[in-house]
């Protein structure tokens, strides 16, 4: 599906699913920017359930671990 949305040049990507997704923060927002979400198909890209990229690390650390617990 074609897409007029374009990366921002200061976008760093941080996760892709199966790709049609992508996660990204801006490098200039400081420390612990906001997770920003695209889905192809939509117009913009939209922050991810106000999260930032620690909190969305932090979670993902979690559930790895909790996969890898007997």
């Amino acid at each position: 599906m074609p897409t007029s949305y374009e990366l921002p040049a200061d976008a760093l990507v941080v996760s892709t699913w199966q790709g049609y997704m992508f996660e990204f923060v801006m490098v200039d927002e400081g420390d612990d920017p906001p997770l920003l979400v695209y889905i192809e198909g939509d117009a913009e890209a939209q922050q991810r359930e106000s999260q930032m990229l620690s909190g969305w690390l932090a979670s993902l650390i979690r559930t790895e671990n909790s996969q890898d617990a007997p």
